[in-house]
């Protein structure tokens, strides 16, 4: 549920429409695996009925790297976390591994993987949800600044390697 709240809260406020996240195309709650059979043969047993969401597919995304980093890839991962909080949703996860570089663009990145995302409420955020919001961009510039400024061979902050 948090997945398809945060999807949807950025779909509405337009950030598929600028590329900074996949499109979403809905979601499936408590479905019965056995109508999938054989691909989702290994949830029929569970305790459980899985829930799904429909993204847009977007051929060869790679997680940014000391490799594909760019000045203006790392830029756009900032602003598109800046953009997501606008939204006001809370990512909760940001790392590298969720920061996505279209290949074959000098500049496209995407945000994914918003499973433990919050989305606030428009109307009441709360001092101390802004403050939330700071933190994590403030990591996500950090994550920047340490790409720029280490050695390729030393460059280890907040999971980047």
């Amino acid at each position: 549920m948090l997945e398809t709240t945060a999807y949807i809260r950025l779909k509405d406020k337009g950030l598929w429409d600028r590329g900074i996240v996949p499109n979403f195309l809905g979601s499936m709650r408590k479905f019965d695996p056995s109508s999938c059979l054989p691909h989702l043969r290994m949830f029929v047993d569970d305790e459980y009925l899985p829930s799904a969401i429909f993204l847009e597919h977007i051929t060869g995304l790679e997680m940014i790297t000391l490799e594909n980093y760019t000045q203006q890839r790392m830029d756009n991962i900032v602003r598109g976390i800046q953009q997501i909080h606008t939204a006001l949703v809370q990512h909760r996860d940001p790392k590298p591994r969720n920061m996505m570089v279209v290949p074959g663009t000098t500049e496209r990145v995407v945000w994914l993987d918003f499973d433990r995302a919050e989305t606030y409420d428009e109307n009441q955020i709360t001092s101390e949800q802004e403050e939330l919001l700071r933190e994590e961009e403030e990591i996500v510039v950090d994550i920047s600044e340490c790409l720029v400024r280490a050695p390729s061979s030393e460059r280890m902050c907040h999971g980047v390697v």
